[in-house]
């Protein structure tokens, strides 16, 4: 498949960067459950690559700022989570009578407002210096 731009060629690899290092995360917390100590490394390691190679791809995509500007960044993005994203896939799962995910989607909802609580207090106390 040919893209139209580097641009989504890099955001298509941040995408499935981001989505291995989270699967080989998982990966390992298995590994461990099941005694395999020697796998369970293995893909902590290779988790961590992806999380570089990741990096890079928002330093490219020019996602990467000062910390001021980056806890800004995280804040929008835990409030959307908190506020919207997770409040309306609860409701959908309500609807569809899917009692795991609406639990968890509850769940998410208030950790991403605790994570947007905790980037708003670090950047109250950057401003006050």
């Amino acid at each position: 498949m040919k893209l139209a731009s580097v641009e989504e060629y890099l955001k298509r690899a941040l995408e499935g960067e981001a989505i291995a290092a989270v699967k080989y995360f998982a990966f390992a917390i298995r590994a461990e459950e099941e005694g395999n100590a020697e796998a369970a490394e293995a893909f902590r390691t290779i988790m961590m690559q992806e999380l570089w190679h990741a990096r890079k791809i928002l330093e490219m995509l020019g996602e990467i700022e000062d910390t001021r500007k980056n806890l800004g960044k995280a804040i929008a993005g835990e409030r959307a989570e908190s506020t919207d994203y997770y409040p309306n896939a609860a409701l959908q799962a309500r609807d569809e009578g899917n009692e795991e995910a609406i639990d968890l989607f509850e769940y998410l909802a208030a950790t991403e407002k605790a994570h947007m609580k905790d980037f708003e207090i670090l950047l109250k106390k950057m401003e006050k210096r």
